[in-house]
């Protein structure tokens, strides 16, 4: 009697083998399962800013109001000018007033409480600031108009402002803010 010789077999090989077979086969069959399951959904969705949309606009044809039409105690000039919002959130504004050179000049706004500024003529500044001048709902296209005068008192007639070599500025500034 012949015996036969058999190699000997890798038997921790053979079984990881048949272990991984199975686990391949085991994994597709539940993936096929879950993806019956599986849905997609996509939503779409924006947002924006709220406008903020603030401006002054004079009611003139310039920005620039011309002094050189004051020249003797007495006189006076006016200007227009309108504070405007268009935005969506409620505004507040501060309007200042400044007023500067060596013309005894008078400034005056006509807010609700008038604002206004004096220089006596000596080169010396002058400022006034009304805070909170006006308040914007978010109701948009709202609008408050006001004048500024600007004159040169008639008690204010000394000689050293007759030589005609006197300057003056006067800076009016309009500052919005938004109300949180």
């Amino acid at each position: 009697m012949e015996r036969t010789v058999r190699k000997p077999r890798n038997m921790a090989m053979t079984l990881a083998s048949v272990l991984l077979c199975l686990v391949l086969g085991s994994s597709y069959l539940v993936a096929g399962m879950l993806a019956k399951y599986t849905s997609g959904d996509s939503e779409d969705d924006s947002s924006r800013v709220a406008k903020f949309s603030f401006f002054v606009s004079d009611v003139g044809d310039s920005h620039i109001v011309d002094l050189r039409g004051i020249e003797k105690p007495g006189d006076e000039l006016t200007y227009s000018f309108s504070v405007n919002s268009n935005s969506e959130v409620s505004v507040s504004y501060d309007i200042t007033l400044m007023v500067n050179g060596s013309m005894p000049l008078t400034a005056t706004v006509n807010t609700a409480t008038p604002l206004s500024v004096s220089v006596p003529g000596n080169d010396t500044g002058a400022e006034a600031t009304r805070e909170s001048a006006g308040t914007f709902t978010t109701n948009p296209g709202g609008g408050n108009d006001y004048t500024l005068t600007v004159n040169w008192p008639a008690d204010q007639n000394d000689l050293e402002f007759a030589s005609g070599g006197s300057a003056a500025e006067v800076r009016l500034v309009v500052t919005g803010m938004q109300i949180d």
